[in-house]
């Protein structure tokens, strides 16, 4: 039997709205009221009708089916161009591209100019008579070719095309609606079912200023973001921010497309300016060739390229056997399409391309290998190259032609995992389909760096020849940041040892609690780029919440490139942020925000290097992949490992020192002379990285882990090399009291209690020595004992006398053994529905598991509270700056005044500002002034020594603090 220790409700995204209710003078309001401002702005524009009062916007208004009025109808007819013969007009909505199906149908057929259609009822076309929250309903006409003619692409395209759309209610005329469609035959118009579901009718003035044609839907939406207050503030410049421009087509109606007028187009092109938008990754071909000729409008676009046409993998077609990814055909196939994408992407005009090479992409083959001859030839191969030292032995067969691949990935595969030789095998297994599947992409990697290498000569040797203005190539697959939910078929490390000379992933946590996740993400790749020297790419999801720490995250580790995923627009592409207008105006907060402090974020890296290191080894996301196969209770520990590893960054984060995640290939191959103090939580490690951290220690290090931590090695058998290093005689199994889900991101959920009840559950509060806190720990998940060697020292101990914590010395360094998840008792009271982050984190927690590194090295920047994250940062040209970001959010009950006819939402999610903060900074150059890049303003300081002590008045969603 489980009991939930907190029960969590259902967690929504919403950005800011209960504290929109009133707005200020525009020339003495803070960043708050200015952001209040353009919120209910956007909400005027796509809820109001002119003149009447802005709606109260309490609650995001979720995009659920309303039921239509039966009596609510339209009909149509076209008065241009003069028809020579019959034609028909027929409507759709949904899917292409927007998801789900494709509902579609005629309004009428055999019509000729200036003929109506019979009137149908709107409810008549709606799955069940439930609209979406707006129905984009797209209306094509269609001139039919000859009889013989039957091909839908050989009909005769209609140009300069006029309708009228009448609508009615209760029998009476409402709305009329005169469309254009000036380069074919589609027009798109918005029903504004959230009005319903606000308990306007269909003939209120409401319903019917919302019920509009895309040029109009279009040009309001510009205007409304012109018309916020920093609308006229720059904007980036170096940064290339990426976004998609959809729906638009020409000719006869064709998929995806939703109208045929290039000035619709301009007018959306209006608002991605106001987003910051300088570069596309899909648009109008018209549109590309504008900007790539630099032409009108368009000319603001050609920073940079996202191409999103997947070199992809040789597949088989749906339904057929995987093709092994050794056969002969499947190496000239991907040359082929690498060779093709390269003749296409070295002719843009841009000056960079990121090149897409899978998108979401996960390992290429699962079963296959297990099963193929010329697999495990590759796979003995992969074994006997590797820089351990293997032997047939290790695998449990005389010689290698025996060895062959575990069949990890079929769940009725007999894998004794507890003989080592099998767990060897299992696990070198999971690690060579990674190897394999990143491989694939090494020749693209490689063509990509060689055109890379000519432009560069080329620009050395004369700019003006056609190699020196081909663009730069990044190739990318794209992935989740599933590093922070319960691992993937790839990591993010070991990939890009082999493929793409790009970094990218999208931001899609939805949880308030865990955004801050997105710094642990940025670090990751801060470090993998700097490793590799090559760039780093964000695709952020302003819907998902956060759009501007996340930017201003990104940005502060090195990010060039962030892709706003994806404008969409709303009428042309499902999850879509266009359709949120909170998202707009903070996304065009953060545009602005970026340029203002463009000159000192533009690919800046730290002042100092991190000192402090946390492990992300390889070894527990294969064997967090392999966990299926071992019993329950084990299966968890590695599922409580992983979480814990995560909530150790974010304590590490909260103590604010920086932190260089490293994998186990890092640890084994590069100095680790420069880190003072390495966290190692994870229980699984390669045997090699447990000996090169024993003489790291030895060297002088500090080497931190926890409840399981460094106890088995890769072959799941005791890390006994560790034991003395650790001070420890043995280790021995954790007792949980409670029970932890994998996060996958949606919603954290509470621990559950294990029943009956562990006996030793209250009697394992820790009292410790220095340099712990002295206030006594209560663990919330669960404890190892420790069993130390007499030569260690206990300076810590449960309420029952037994070891908590174990500090030896070894060598000239130091080791520190913590017996409980720290990391995941940390999450503990935080996950909570009634959470406040300001509050909920236990500062006694946090230090007591910083306290090894703190021992060590000082915060660089400390802004004095826990949820506020603050860097110091050097820009290339030698701008020092410190960007400030706020990952405070709190849970609130919804609002009493929320419509009756909304479902009902039990928690909503608030973000909470900060005022007067007192940020600390040491090892900054002595700056003359500090300017807030936000408030754009001076902030005052005081330089004592190398302590710089900055005063900042009030902290929305982020800043960057500009030394001058």
């Amino acid at each position: 039997m489980k009991n939930n220790i907190l029960q969590t409700d259902t967690q929504h995204d919403f950005a800011h709205t209960s504290t929109f209710k009133n707005t200020t003078n525009q020339r003495t309001m803070t960043p708050m009221n200015r952001l209040a401002i353009a919120y209910l702005l956007l909400n005027c524009l796509l809820l109001s009708p002119l003149g009447a009062a802005a709606p109260q916007i309490d609650i995001a208004i979720p995009d659920a089916p309303v039921r239509m009025p039966e009596d609510f109808t339209f009909r149509a007819r076209i008065t241009s161009p003069k028809l020579d013969r019959a034609t028909t007009i027929a409507w759709r909505f949904g899917g292409e591209g927007q998801g789900g199906k494709v509902f579609r149908g005629e309004i009428g057929k055999d019509l000729t100019t200036d003929q109506w259609t019979d009137p149908i009822s709107v409810a008549s076309i709606l799955p069940n008579k439930q609209s979406p929250g707006r129905l984009f309903l797209t209306i094509t006409i269609d001139q039919p070719a000859k009889a013989k003619e039957k091909n839908r692409d050989k009909l005769l395209p209609l140009t300069a095309v006029e309708l009228d759309l009448e609508f009615s209610a209760h029998g009476k005329v409402v709305k009329t609606l005169h469309e254009t469609s000036p380069e074919g035959g589609t027009v798109g118009l918005i029903i504004p079912g959230d009005d319903l579901r606000l308990g306007k009718a269909v003939d209120s003035d409401q319903f019917l200023h919302d019920l509009v044609g895309l040029r109009e839907y279009a040009q309001r939406r510009a205007e409304q973001l012109e018309s916020l207050p920093w609308s006229k503030e720059p904007l980036p410049k170096r940064f290339a921010i990426v976004t998609d421009l959809g729906g638009y087509g020409t000719g006869s109606p064709r998929y995806g497309t939703r109208y045929s007028d290039k000035q619709i187009v301009e007018l959306e092109c209006r608002a991605l300016r106001q987003l910051g938008v300088n570069a596309f990754r899909a648009a109008p071909d018209f549109l590309i060739d504008m900007a790539e000729k630099s032409e009108g409008y368009a000319a603001a676009f050609n920073r940079s390229r996202v191409d999103s046409t997947s070199i992809g993998y040789s597949e088989a077609p749906k339904g057929k056997p995987e093709i092994c990814p050794f056969a002969p055909e499947v190496a000239p196939a991907m040359q082929k399409a690498l060779q093709t994408s390269l003749d296409r992407l070295l002719t843009a005009k841009s000056s960079e391309v990121w090149a897409l090479t899978k998108d979401e992409i996960g390992l290429y083959t699962k079963e296959h290998p297990a099963t193929c001859d010329v697999c495990n030839e590759h796979y003995r191969t992969f074994l006997q190259n590797l820089n351990v030292k293997l032997n047939p032995k290790d695998f449990g067969k005389a010689n290698w032609p025996e060895v062959s691949l575990a069949n990890i990935y079929n769940k009725d595969a007999a894998l004794d995992l507890t003989d080592p030789n099998v767990a060897r095998n299992a696990y070198y297994s999971a690690a060579f389909l990674i190897d394999l599947t990143s491989r694939l992409f090494t020749a693209t990697r490689d063509a990509f760096d060689k055109a890379n290498a000519a432009k560069r000569e080329a620009l050395a040797k004369d700019p003006t020849s056609p190699t020196a203005k081909q663009p730069f190539l990044y190739s990318y697959a794209l992935r989740g940041p599933t590093l922070t939910w319960g691992g993937g078929g790839l990591d993010f490390f070991e990939f890009y040892r082999h493929a793409d000379n790009g970094f990218m992933y999208e931001t899609s946590n939805r949880d308030a609690r865990v955004w801050s996740w997105d710094s642990y993400m940025c670090d990751v790749a801060r470090v993998v780029c700097d490793d590799h020297k090559f760039p780093f790419g964000l695709y952020v999801k302003p819907h998902r919440g956060a759009v501007i720490q996340r930017a201003i995250a990104a940005a502060a580790r090195g990010a060039t490139t962030i892709y706003w995923y994806t404008y969409g627009p709303d009428y042309s592409k499902g999850d879509s942020f266009s359709t949120d207008p909170a998202a707009m105006a903070l996304t065009s907060k953060a545009a602005r925000l970026l340029a203002a402090a463009e000159d000192s974020l533009y690919n800046a890296r730290p002042v100092k290097p991190a000192q402090v290191a946390l492990i992300q080894p390889l070894s527990l996301e294969l064997w967090l992949r392999l966990r299926g196969f071992l019993k329950p209770d084990q299966a968890h520990l590695l599922e409580t490992a992983w979480e814990n590893n995560k909530w150790t960054y974010t304590a590490l984060q909260h103590a604010h020192i920086p932190v260089d995640p490293l994998d186990e290939t890092m640890l084994e191959t590069i100095d680790l002379a420069r880190y003072k103090v390495i966290y190692a939580p994870s229980p699984v490690l390669r045997a090699a990285s447990a000996a090169k951290l024993a003489k790291w220690v030895e060297a002088g290090g500090t080497l931190v882990t926890t409840a399981t931590g460094l106890s088995r090695d890769e072959a799941n058998q005791p890390l006994n090399s560790l034991l003395p290093i650790l001070g420890l005689k043995d280790r021995k199994s954790p007792a949980l009291f409670a029970t932890v889900e994998l996060y996958g991101a949606t919603t954290i959920k509470p621990f559950d209690l294990i029943m009956p009840l562990p006996d030793t559950r209250n009697t394992s509060s820790i009292t410790s020595e220095p340099p712990f806190p002295k206030a006594a720990i209560q663990p919330a998940l669960g404890r190892e004992i420790l069993n130390p060697l007499p030569t260690a020292q206990v300076i810590g101990k449960y309420a029952d006398g037994a070891s908590a914590i174990v500090r030896n010395q070894h060598g000239k360094g130091t080791t520190y053994a913590l017996g409980t998840f720290a990391g995941l008792d940390y999450s503990a009271t935080v996950r909570r529905p009634d959470f406040d982050m300001a509050r909920d984190f236990n500062p006694n927690l946090c230090q007591w598991l910083a306290a090894p590194a703190l021992e060590k090295v000082q915060p660089q920047v400390d802004p004095g509270q826990p949820t506020i994250e603050a860097l110091l940062i050097q820009s290339p040209e030698g701008r020092q700056s410190i960007p400030v970001i706020n990952w405070t959010w709190k849970s609130t009950a919804p609002p009493a005044t929320a419509p009756t006819t909304m479902p009902a939402q039990k928690t909503i999610t608030q973000f909470v500002p900060q005022k007067d903060l007192h940020i600390t900074v040491r090892g900054a150059k002595p700056p003359k002034s500090i300017q807030s890049a936000a408030m754009h303003k001076p902030v005052t300081f005081k330089q004592t020594g190398e302590t710089l002590e900055i005063n900042l008045p009030t902290l929305e969603d982020a800043d960057v603090l500009l030394l001058d």
